[in-house]
């Protein structure tokens, strides 16, 4: 596997996670030190880490 199919495979990870924790997302508990906001947060930082090293590793091949 080369390095662009394991950030695309960690992309789409990150994004059923965060599928995951919107669907299971309670409006009355959004505290941010406990809530599942952190959840969400941390998954699209993954989304974008991971489309941002994609993006890197492509223009480096070029």
């Amino acid at each position: 596997m080369n390095k662009i199919r394991i950030a695309q495979i960690i992309m789409l990870a990150g994004a059923i996670l965060l599928i995951m924790n919107l669907s299971q997302l309670d409006v009355k508990n959004l505290r941010f030190e406990t809530g599942p906001v952190l959840g969400i947060i941390s998954n699209i930082l993954l989304i974008i880490a991971m489309y941002v090293t994609i993006k890197e590793i492509r223009k480096s091949n070029k």
